[in-house]
């Protein structure tokens, strides 16, 4: 018997439905397995839970008796020791927690678990277990030589590459089929896929982004701490994954058209017949559809790597959530990570100064007048004192985050109910600036909340601080005091200069989510923007040439993305002189600057990857308007788009 005629029996095999059941049953019972054997792995060890308990019990005691009236000021010093003592075992105890129920989060590896094991059933059911099943051992065959011979970085760039590319291989068929069906939108969107997939150009994109992603690994660091190496990966993983299927995509959506109209291959569509609002829709599905295997083959592989970081040993440990310090629950790089990282945290801004309104127009109109007084032709508008009044606001917010040396302010965070309702532990974060910032100073900061003593923390200027604060410093009404010292309130002695804290430099954080759903909120959003990509790219492509549209949608692209880039350039831009005369220029500057940022104010405050990468919380309620902002724009476009369409002359096209 030959070669082929042995390969042909096993595909007959391969896509046998006996086959395929028992390959399913297999794959099964080996994922059942897989995620027990997990389970039994991540239970805690007996002396982290004896430390745990102890730990739970002393911040558990009950609060002795009330002093009399008559108490002596020692009794009343040892007395607030006491209940400072215990303020700082339940913040440890939360602390702790936290960290803890991390390491027992079965999430991750469900995930994992889960998404291999769907790959792996979409390969058998296509038809080609024996296929991918032959490929996997031919790249570890590959791999294992490389790995053997100490070139690890070249194993695990040829392993990731080839899971990258099977995951992609399969969804892709997966994607066809779903679009399958008879109707001309389907049969547009399938064809537009396989435009994608066959063309150079798209091909070339693909392959970049997959060994662009499956090297991002390797750059990493593994003498830094892991808290910065997660971040970086996620960051590069997610921004890198992003950025290249964002300028396919505009490149992609406005060849598709203009190509087909130039190469007069439009006519065939046209003629079946096809409507123009069926025209558009279809190659928009085919082209969101691609992006939705991407972005997913992308996602997937940031995740599973992540949760892989996220099991190695952090600074201070010999293996993962073991300290090295036999006296250690937590190292800080591991509580870091967990808290701080792969977290989804509400940031709550502190509280505004009070401002008394009457007070406050007074000093606007006493403003207005002394600019009247030296330029005697200036007569103020109501632009002018909205102007007046913004900055005036924006120099009480300046010195009510100004404190001068051996000075302090208090603060206040409100609407902390639902961290108090869910016992939640807090973060305190903090950035100081003072003078030019320089790197090599540090400056001590003291912080004094209600039942604690003073914490005094050593900080480097213009660097975001953190500290643990226990919930049950949360008031009945939901607030939160601290008061913030511009020096060692132990010692007395003062920093050299004054300090400030920027607009995002003073938050109370706590987390409100888990990482996992953060992580897929922001990779759908990644993806409905994608998809307005899409859209503008294909409206382009209705009434320009291929150059022109390219043009217009890469810039509408980069324009959308610099959005909060300009807005917080714009918040230190001024049209007046110091002397309070008018720049024309400036103006006609602001004026379309300001409008370029209102136009995209929704996309881009939405800043997913960022929030993920600070661990931020990208709440539903921000995910669902602006998802419905973005679709509406989409909709406006293919609107356009299609209104355009019905009224070219198909036949002539404008790039010869």
């Amino acid at each position: 018997m030959s070669w082929r005629e042995h390969f042909s029996r096993l595909d007959r095999i391969q896509k046998g439905r006996l086959f395929k059941i028992v390959a399913t049953l297999v794959l099964l019972g080996l994922a059942g397995q897989g995620f027990v054997t997990f389970v039994i792995l991540s239970q805690g060890r007996g002396g982290e839970v004896e430390a745990m308990s102890a730990l739970e019990r002393a911040a558990s005691e009950p609060a002795p008796a009330a002093l009399p009236a008559d108490a002596s000021e020692e009794a009343r010093r040892a007395a607030a020791a006491e209940e400072a003592e215990r303020t700082v075992l339940r913040a440890t105890r939360d602390l702790v927690s936290n960290v803890l129920s991390a390491r027992k989060d079965r999430t991750g590896a469900a995930v994992a678990i889960g998404a291999a094991t769907g790959v792996a059933l979409a390969i058998v059911w296509l038809g080609l277990g024996l296929t991918f099943l032959g490929l996997g051992a031919l790249v570890l065959g590959l791999g294992s030589p490389l790995w053997a011979l100490g070139w690890t970085g070249a194993a695990s760039l040829v392993v990731g590459v080839a899971a990258l590319l099977v995951s992609f291989a399969a969804l892709t068929r997966v994607g066809r089929i779903g679009l399958g069906g008879t109707g001309p939108i389907r049969g547009i969107a399938r064809n537009t896929l396989d435009e994608a997939l066959r063309g150079k150009v798209g091909l070339v994109f693909i392959i970049v982004l997959l060994f662009l992603l499956a090297g991002i690994p390797l750059r990493l660091d593994e003498g830094s701490p892991l808290r910065y190496r997660v971040q970086s990966f996620l960051s590069q993983g997610t921004g890198v994954s992003f950025g290249i299927l964002g300028l396919f995509t505009v490149l992609f959506a406005a060849a598709s058209v203009t190509f087909e109209q130039r190469d007069r291959i439009i006519w065939q569509t046209m003629t079946k017949p096809v409507s123009a609002w069926q025209y558009l829709l279809g190659k928009w599905l085919g082209i969101s559809a691609l992006n939705a295997v991407m972005l997913g083959v992308c996602a997937s592989g940031v995740f599973l790597f992540t949760d892989y970081l996220r099991g190695q040993p952090a600074l201070g440990e010999v293996r993962a959530f073991v300290p090295r310090s036999p006296g250690t629950l937590m190292t800080e790089d591991r509580v870091m990570l967990e808290s701080q990282v792969l977290a989804a945290n509400l940031k709550v801004p502190a509280d505004g100064p009070t401002v008394d309104q009457a007070q406050f127009e007074r000093s606007v109109e006493s403003r207005l007048e002394a600019q009247k007084a030296a330029s005697p032709m200036f007569e103020p508008t109501e632009k002018d004192r909205q102007f007046a009044r913004r900055k005036y606001y924006e120099e009480l917010i300046q010195a009510y985050r100004t404190i001068e040396p051996g000075q302090y302010e208090y603060y206040r965070f409100g609407g902390l109910q639902p961290a108090q309702r869910r016992h939640s532990l807090l973060t305190l974060r903090f950035k100081v600036q003072a003078g030019g910032n320089e790197p090599d100073q540090i400056y001590r900061i003291g912080f004094i909340f209600a039942g604690m003593e003073p914490i005094v923390q050593e900080s480097g200027l213009n660097q975001l601080q953190t500290i643990p604060v226990p919930s049950t410093l949360i008031d009945s009404a939901g607030n939160l005091d601290v008061m913030i010292i511009n020096g060692n309130p132990a010692t007395g002695i003062a920093n050299p200069l004054s300090i400030t804290l920027p607009p995002d430099g003073l938050s109370l954080a706590y987390r409100a989510a888990t990482f996992e759903g953060n992580f897929l909120r922001v990779v759908g959003v990644l993806w409905v923007k994608l998809a307005f990509l899409a859209m503008v790219g294909l409206a382009a492509g209705t009434f320009l040439s291929f150059p022109v549209a390219a043009l217009v949608a890469i810039g509408i692209y980069l324009i959308a993305e610099g959005t909060p880039f300009l807005g917080r350039s714009l918040e230190n831009y001024s049209s007046y002189t110091p002397d309070g005369r008018v720049i024309y220029f400036n103006v006609a500057v602001e004026t379309v600057a300001t409008g370029i940022a209102w136009v995209f104010r929704v996309y881009g405050n939405l800043r997913p990857v960022e929030r993920l990468v600070q661990g931020e919380l990208l709440e539903w309620r921000t995910v669902s308007s602006a998802v419905g902002v973005l679709l509406a724009w989409t909709g406006a476009l293919y609107g356009a788009g299609v209104a355009i369409l019905r009224r070219r002359e198909l036949a002539i096209y404008s790039g010869h």
